[in-house]
């Protein structure tokens, strides 16, 4: 009876030990979903956005769709500024806060102008991964 329970509690820590691998796993690579994100975000939004603001013009609609990208090199300069000034640790934990208030502006955004400040931290933020991954 002593071996089924210990066999029963050895299950039971491998199987956390399984879903916690699988979470760490995950938590490395939000990095790269984010990217994933921020680069296919405006072939969501565009089309959602015109049907409920329909006073958009197709300029404002390109520049939402472009600010993602246009301050990524922006971000991957500074970031390889600041890779040897803290590590590549310790940039990839500081960059997460402001790419969480980028698209909390985003998401609760009113306004195009907000939109377009949401993009660009975005963007900025993205360039800053994807510049200390490499």
């Amino acid at each position: 009876m002593y071996y089924y329970i210990g066999k029963q509690i050895e299950k039971y820590f491998d199987s956390i030990g399984a879903n916690l691998t699988v979470l760490a796993a995950l938590a490395a690579q939000s990095i790269n979903i984010s990217v994933g994100f921020c680069q296919g975000f405006s072939a969501v939004l565009l089309p959602q956005y015109s049907l409920e603001y329909p006073s958009i013009s197709y300029e404002q609609s390109s520049w939402i769709a472009s600010l993602g990208v246009i301050s990524n090199p922006i971000g991957a300069l500074l970031g390889g500024m600041m890779v040897d000034a803290v590590g590549r640790r310790l940039l990839l934990q500081s960059i997460v806060l402001p790419n969480l208030i980028g698209w909390l502006v985003i998401a609760f955004s009113e306004t195009y102008v907000f939109l377009c400040i949401g993009r660009f931290i975005t963007g900025f933020t993205i360039g800053m991964f994807c510049f200390v991954l490499n």
